[in-house]
Formats: structure tokens, sequence, C-alpha cells
């Protein structure tokens, strides 16, 4: 569909905005379409976006269309976002109520201190899935807050690495009391990663379902077997760690009561 065309459908579409409650958007960019920088609050009813802009992230911000029609949606709480850009997490850039959401979804990927900036604001989250990497900056800052922040309602973490960090980057002051479901994924890489594959914060004993994958991930002999010990209600289990010795996960199955 062409820019022209596109435009269009929005402008019909905004009249009606205030009746929407789902939207599923896929566009090449959003210049000249004044429906994503309308005023917070036109979306009173929407529950629930997916949008993926080709092109957003691969201009200066100042060059970008502002996305503020999601602020202020007071209904919604399902999001989406395939989005390459590390001002995701700007209120100037992109406005979205991220205190409010219960399920998140961005495969951007983003850098940590983008995802880092997004994720402490969501503490009503339930299942949150994020893409985070920095392909182009290895040397990030992430401005870490002194205490913890605990995430009480979050149940599913879904998390795919791409990058060069260390996993404190990521999961830093960062406490998960009560995941159901964890997993974590290094993409494969020429880069050295080293990742912890059980990352601090992650209560095991309310975990049913556990998935770690990624020729990068590491973990001592003591951990696997302490860690899995505390997974009493474990119902599945899918590893694939080049870097543990095969034996110390068995040895460490063992001791795991109810794995099914």
């Amino acid at each position: 569909m062409s820019r022209i065309n596109v435009k269009r459908v929005f402008d019909g579409i905004a009249p009606f905005a205030s009746r929407l409650q789902e939207l599923d958007i896929e566009v090449d960019d959003i210049e000249q379409i004044s429906f994503f920088s309308s005023k917070g609050g036109s979306v009173p009813l929407l529950r629930k976006l997916e949008l993926y802009i080709e092109t957003r992230g691969f201009k200066e911000p100042s060059e970008e269309t502002p996305i503020t029609v999601f602020n202020a949606a007071p209904a919604l709480h399902d999001v989406k976002l395939d989005i390459q850009s590390e001002h995701l997490s700007q209120q100037s850039y992109f406005a979205c109520p991220w205190h409010q959401l219960t399920s998140l979804d961005i495969d951007g990927p983003i850098p940590p201190k983008t995802f880092h900036d997004i994720f402490i604001q969501c503490r009503s989250i339930k299942r949150a899935f994020f893409t985070v990497g920095t392909p182009d900056d290895s040397n990030e800052v992430v401005d870490f807050p002194r205490h913890n922040t605990v995430f009480k309602h979050l149940s599913e973490l879904k998390l795919s690495i791409e990058g060069i960090f260390k996993d404190e980057t990521v999961f830093h002051n960062f406490v998960f009391p009560n995941p159901c479901l964890f997993e974590l994924h290094v993409e494969d890489s020429s880069w050295p990663i080293i990742f912890n594959a059980i990352p601090p914060g992650i209560n095991a004993a309310s975990l049913q379902c556990l998935e770690l994958t990624g020729d990068q991930l590491v973990m001592d002999n003591n951990s696997v077997n302490q860690y899995l010990a505390r997974c009493l209600f474990l119902k599945t289990l899918i590893l694939y760690l080049s870097r543990v010795p095969p034996g110390s996960i068995f040895r460490a199955l063992t001791v795991v009561p109810l794995l099914s």
C-alpha cells in the first residue's frame, strides 16, 4: 500500500478512534500520518495494541514523528511492539502508559538501557517478552537503582539476548518472586557473551516451566544442584547448555521431586 493510501486509511480511522478496542498496525513508516501524533486520550477504550513500524529507529529522533496517541489510554493493558529504537523509552518519542500494562512484548531488539528504563515502569506486568541487544554500542552505561525493584505480579518472563554485554546489565536489582515460566535464549554468535544461566532474582520455588538455551550460558555444578532442588513445582524443563557438563544436570534432576 502506498504512503498516500496509508494516510487515507488512518484519516478514515481517526473519527472513530474513541471506539477502538484492539488495534493491529503494520506500516513502513508513519511520516505525515497525523493519527499517531494525536493528543493522548484519543483512544480511551483501546485494550490491545500491536504495532510494527519497519523504518522506526533508523533516523534521529528529531526527524521522526512522535507517537503520542497511545498516552492516557486507561484501558490499554496488552502491547506488542516490533520497533528497533534506543529511544523507545522516551516519552517524547513513544508515549505509552507502561505502568498499567499487564502484557508486554517488544521484539526489537532494544539496548539494555532502554529495556531497563521501560521495564522498571511496568509494575503491573504479568507477562513480559523482550529481545535485548546492543549491535552497535557495547559500552552503554545503565543507571541502576540503589534498591531492588520487585515484580510481584509477573508470572511469565521470556528474554532473547543479542549483543555484547553482561547479564547484570539486564537483571541488576530486579526481583521476580512468583514466576511460573522463565525462558532465556542467547542467540548464537561469535561475540564473547557470557551469561549466568539462572540470573539473580528468579525465584525457583514457583517455577513450572524453565527453558535455558545458548552456547554462552554458564552455570557451575553447585548452582545447578541448588537451584533445581528448589524447583518443587517444575513440570517442563528445556536446557541447551553446552558449557554445563551433562552429568551435573542429570545429578541435579534426581532431587527435583515433581518434574514431569
